[in-house]
């Protein structure tokens, strides 16, 4: 995996493997003799998921093949939208669909990059990925008592590996990825444990099965990592997993959903509830990139449960200032200033080292997602499961943490 930040500082917001991609399996070996088999070197297939991770050995002398078709047009047939050809994997990716549209009357098969995702949101907030760094100076008497609720429940987390002494009641399932105890860990490492105890909070008889894909120091993974985990969370594991929650997320330069984490996503079983935070970048700026209503992957996904935060408003809530309003947020909870567990220790903060005791405060939608995660949790005794709870919420029943959110019609 490329880790394309220094020390404690976010990527940009659409990185991407910059010489790797992936296709349907089916079609692999066309492509492979369109682009040269000793070009390529092919990496890995997933049967789960029907793709294919592929390695070009130098993508520049393969994107060069392709600059007169590339001149020709970059308009596939049909449509109006160039394609984008900016970097050396673009103007590969370029040239093999508008190729195969050439031969095929239109159709091309489905490729796509294998992109960076991050912790909370895709965009570059340079100290911490969410609605600001967390606050250490927090006392241990503020840290909530989880609420009894959750038996018989599993949640799955796709995040940072967690504290290593930590246990959340003993709750904390053996196969979670634990951080190294003989390093100082930087700052975006602690967000897997907050958001755990996030979900402790609001079930305390859940289990949780964490799976530390945001890895390194960075906390970054590529979507075909984001992927393969979440295959093995909802396949594979010795539990059953019955809601996983994803505080992770990209963007992408034309908007539209990144094959990789659309394939993962399809293949999820429908008693499974799938949650990602929505996004922080409800602030942004109108002529800001991404702009303040851009869609975040795997959030804005059908499929998937797409969490903001929210603040009061009147005798009701609304978004809170970091949440997107958008029509693909589908509900609401608490992200604001909220306590959980931390890192234990000396903690980098890209430059200087401070003390957390264990306990911080945060706000994001990160956070949110794990409270909305914990709070279905807690629900999913009654019929239907977590599933069931969450179509109960969704048509009205009232609920003290949830709030279903309903974007404004567009004109």
């Amino acid at each position: 995996m490329t880790s394309p930040g220094r020390d404690d500082e976010a990527p940009s917001f659409t990185d991407f493997s910059p010489n790797e991609f992936v296709v349907a399996t089916p079609h692999v070996e066309r492509v492979l003799r369109l682009l040269g088999s000793a070009d390529v070197l092919e990496l890995e297939s997933h049967e789960g998921i029907g793709l294919t991770r592929l390695l070009l050995h130098d993508v520049d002398e393969v994107a060069a093949r392709f600059a007169r078709t590339l001149r020709r047009s970059l308009v596939l047939p049909g449509s109006r939208i160039p394609l984008r050809a900016e970097s050396p994997l673009e103007q590969v990716l370029a040239g093999v669909r508008l190729t195969f549209a050439d031969r095929w009357d239109g159709w091309f098969p489905r490729l796509g990059k294998n992109r960076v995702m991050v912790g909370g949101e895709g965009a570059p907030i340079k100290v911490i990925r969410g609605d600001g760094p967390p606050t250490g100076d927090v006392p241990a008497s503020d840290l909530p008592v989880p609420r009894a609720g959750g038996a018989g429940v599993t949640v799955g987390l796709l995040d940072t590996p967690v504290r290593h002494d930590i246990s959340y009641g003993d709750r904390l399932l053996p196969g979670s990825s634990r951080l190294d105890v003989t390093e100082t860990a930087a700052l975006v490492q602690g967000h897997g444990t907050f958001t755990a105890g996030l979900v402790h909070q609001q079930a305390a008889d859940a289990d949780l099965l964490v799976r530390g894909v945001l890895a390194g120091r960075d906390a970054t993974a590529t979507a075909w990592e984001v992927a393969l985990a979440l295959f093995d969370l909802v396949t594979q594991a010795e539990t059953p997993v019955h809601i996983v929650n994803m505080s992770l997320g990209c963007f992408t330069e034309d908007n539209r959903p990144p094959l990789v984490l659309a394939a993962a996503v399809e293949m999820v079983r429908d008693d499974v509830v799938l949650l990602a935070a929505g996004g922080n970048h409800g602030r942004q700026g109108p002529k800001e990139v991404p702009t303040r209503i851009a869609p975040l992957w795997p959030a804005a996904l059908d499929g998937v449960v797409a969490v903001g935060g929210r603040i009061r408003h009147g005798s009701g809530h609304e978004p809170a200032p970091f949440t997107p309003r958008t029509p693909w947020v589908n509900v609401l909870t608490d992200g604001t200033d909220v306590v959980s567990t931390f890192l234990d220790g000396k903690v980098s903060l890209g430059g200087t080292v401070e003390q957390f005791d264990g306990v911080a405060r945060w706000s994001g939608s990160s956070m949110a997602s794990a409270v909305a995660a914990g709070r279905l949790a807690a629900l999913a005794g009654g019929e239907g499961g977590a599933r069931g709870a969450l179509a109960r919420i969704a048509a009205g029943a009232p609920d003290d943490v949830l709030s279903v959110y309903s974007a404004p019609d567009a004109g």
